[in-house]
């Protein structure tokens, strides 16, 4: 299911943003972004999308990444529809997982010409967990390290060191030539820091198009704390995003 938030401007919208939220993978539903999603709107003046697609409580963690993908190439198939022919795709935590997954995926069999950006805060993207988060203490902010790893592991449990560094399921290993523009914001304090610099790094190499901004003393999820530094990195993504469109 599909979550629409359109302007109301009356004029036409620059583009799609297409978000996928967050929740390690188990959590949360399309209607909990709205506001999220509604400021990207009105300061972007986009149409927004988010799906609502199965949470992994079951450990069925394909059948999350298939949703996605399904989610995806709807919003590419029907850009007419939305009154749009560019979209940037992106997500938060599990969700920018979702949203890169969904893009390698489909880049490897269709056109994503019409694709502008890529844009991340906080991804995950090493389902085997990056150094920094098995690095991390007990004292770590908002997620507690030691647990999401666990979280990895049961959801990927029974998979080799070589599934877990498959582009099919960690996309900081996969080829990602001909990917567009990409902007990648983290804490400096998120234990799944390196998962961002990784993910850069990986899209730097193959495309020279990426960008990474890693804010100082902010945790995992910074972006959505009543902040200045959370007021700016999310100002600095709308106007990365409305430049993507233009």
């Amino acid at each position: 299911m599909l979550r629409v938030l359109r302007g109301h401007s009356g004029s036409a919208p620059r583009g799609v943003y297409l978000h996928f939220h967050g929740g390690a993978w188990v959590l949360g539903n399309a209607r909990l972004d709205d506001g999220w999603n509604a400021d990207m709107v009105r300061a972007c003046n986009v149409t927004a999308v988010c799906g609502d697609f199965h949470l992994a409580v079951d450990d069925r963690l394909e059948q999350t990444i298939e949703d996605a993908v399904a989610i995806t190439q709807w919003v590419l198939d029907h850009l007419p529809e939305l009154q749009a022919e560019r979209i940037v795709i992106g997500g938060e935590s599990s969700g920018a997982h979702l949203a890169a997954i969904a893009l390698i995926r489909l880049a490897a069999k269709r056109s994503i010409n019409s694709v502008a950006g890529f844009l991340s805060f906080c991804g995950a993207f090493d389902m085997q967990g990056s150094a920094s988060l098995r690095a991390a203490g007990e004292t770590s902010l908002v997620i507690d390290a030691r647990s999401a790893l666990e979280n990895l592991k049961r959801l990927t449990q029974g998979m080799s060191d070589h599934a877990h560094r498959s582009a099919e399921l960690s996309p900081c290993y996969a080829d990602l030539k001909k990917m567009p523009p990409a902007l990648f914001i983290a804490g400096a304090l998120d234990p799944i820091v390196d998962d961002s610099r990784k993910m850069y790094e990986r899209w730097q190499q193959f495309n020279g198009n990426a960008e990474l901004i890693v804010a100082p003393e902010a945790p995992h999820g910074f972006e959505r704390l009543p902040t200045c530094l959370a007021s700016k990195a999310k100002a600095y993504a709308r106007e990365w995003m409305k430049e993507r469109l233009t």
